[in-house]
Protein backbone atom coordinates (compact mmCIF):
# COMPACT_ATOMS: atom_id res chain seq x y z
CA UNK A 1 0.00 0.00 0.00
CA UNK A 2 1.14 3.35 -0.78
CA UNK A 3 -0.31 4.31 2.97
CA UNK A 4 2.54 5.69 5.42
CA UNK A 5 4.10 3.06 8.14
CA UNK A 6 1.59 4.83 10.64
CA UNK A 7 -1.76 4.31 8.83
CA UNK A 8 -0.21 0.54 7.83
CA UNK A 9 0.51 -0.11 11.48
CA UNK A 10 -3.18 0.71 12.60
CA UNK A 11 -4.60 -1.15 9.60
CA UNK A 12 -2.39 -4.06 11.16
CA UNK A 13 -4.16 -4.22 14.32
CA UNK A 14 -7.44 -3.94 13.20
CA UNK A 15 -7.08 -6.78 10.75
CA UNK A 16 -5.23 -9.17 13.54
CA UNK A 17 -2.20 -9.41 11.68
CA UNK A 18 1.36 -10.64 12.74
CA UNK A 19 3.32 -10.25 9.82
CA UNK A 20 5.31 -7.14 8.81
CA UNK A 21 3.27 -5.20 6.28
CA UNK A 22 4.97 -2.83 3.69
CA UNK A 23 4.46 0.70 3.33
CA UNK A 24 5.27 1.88 -0.24
CA UNK A 25 4.74 5.64 -0.41
CA UNK A 26 6.45 6.26 -3.49
CA UNK A 27 4.72 2.80 -5.46
CA UNK A 28 8.01 1.62 -6.15
CA UNK A 29 7.41 -1.75 -4.98
CA UNK A 30 4.07 -2.01 -7.68
CA UNK A 31 5.86 -0.29 -10.16
CA UNK A 32 8.74 -3.36 -9.67
CA UNK A 33 5.59 -5.99 -8.92
CA UNK A 34 3.93 -5.15 -12.00
CA UNK A 35 0.53 -3.98 -9.94
CA UNK A 36 1.10 -0.25 -10.62
CA UNK A 37 -1.93 1.18 -12.61
CA UNK A 38 -0.33 4.65 -14.24
CA UNK A 39 -3.87 5.66 -15.11
CA UNK A 40 -4.76 6.06 -11.68
CA UNK A 41 -1.48 6.80 -10.41
CA UNK A 42 -1.96 4.30 -7.63
CA UNK A 43 -1.01 0.77 -6.94
CA UNK A 44 -3.58 -2.10 -7.81
CA UNK A 45 -4.78 -4.34 -4.84
CA UNK A 46 -2.56 -7.04 -4.89
CA UNK A 47 -0.78 -9.23 -1.76
CA UNK A 48 2.51 -10.63 -2.27
CA UNK A 49 3.90 -13.28 0.17
CA UNK A 50 7.47 -13.43 0.47
CA UNK A 51 9.18 -15.99 2.20
CA UNK A 52 12.90 -15.63 4.29
CA UNK A 53 14.12 -16.08 0.96
CA UNK A 54 13.31 -13.23 -0.50
CA UNK A 55 10.82 -15.16 -2.87
CA UNK A 56 7.33 -14.50 -3.84
CA UNK A 57 5.85 -17.52 -2.05
CA UNK A 58 1.72 -16.12 -2.98
CA UNK A 59 0.66 -13.57 -4.61
CA UNK A 60 -2.68 -12.27 -5.40
CA UNK A 61 -3.45 -9.47 -7.72
CA UNK A 62 -7.22 -7.62 -7.96
CA UNK A 63 -7.92 -4.61 -10.07
CA UNK A 64 -9.40 -1.82 -8.20
CA UNK A 65 -11.92 -1.69 -6.70
CA UNK A 66 -12.19 -5.21 -5.80
CA UNK A 67 -11.39 -6.27 -2.54
CA UNK A 68 -9.05 -9.24 -1.26
CA UNK A 69 -10.01 -12.65 0.83
CA UNK A 70 -7.75 -11.83 3.78
CA UNK A 71 -8.32 -14.97 5.37
CA UNK A 72 -6.97 -17.21 1.84
CA UNK A 73 -4.05 -14.80 2.29
CA UNK A 74 -2.95 -15.76 5.71
CA UNK A 75 -3.10 -19.59 4.49
CA UNK A 76 0.03 -18.62 3.07
CA UNK A 77 2.02 -16.96 5.35
CA UNK A 78 4.26 -18.88 7.56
Amino acid sequence: SRDSRFVQAVFKKQEGFKHTLLADTKGEAAQAYGVWNEAAHAAERATFVVDKDGKVAYAIHNKIPDARDHAEVEKHIG
